[in-house]
């Protein structure tokens, strides 16, 4: 495992929600709760996106897999 690579994409994965964080705690003094429920309703949103792309991207290689597959198959047969 490439120990730079490893860092480098766990600071880009950690600073966006950090730097949101930390500009909502010094712009937003009012109700915290209501704030909180916001971030728990798009955090919702975001992982059913995540996902959902995952799964996307998944099966987009697995259609493409089985293609490649075939492909040579046919190659072999004919």
């Amino acid at each position: 495992m490439n120990l730079r690579l490893y860092a480098l994409l766990t600071i880009i994965g950690i600073a966006p929600t950090t730097f949101l964080f930390l500009s909502i705690g010094h712009f937003y003094d009012g109700d915290t709760e209501t704030i909180i429920e916001t971030i728990a309703d798009y955090q919702s949103l975001l992982l059913i996106g995540f996902v959902m792309i995952t799964v996307g991207y998944v099966a987009g290689k697995c259609v493409v897999a089985v293609k490649k597959k075939k492909d040579a198959k046919s190659k072999m047969i004919g």
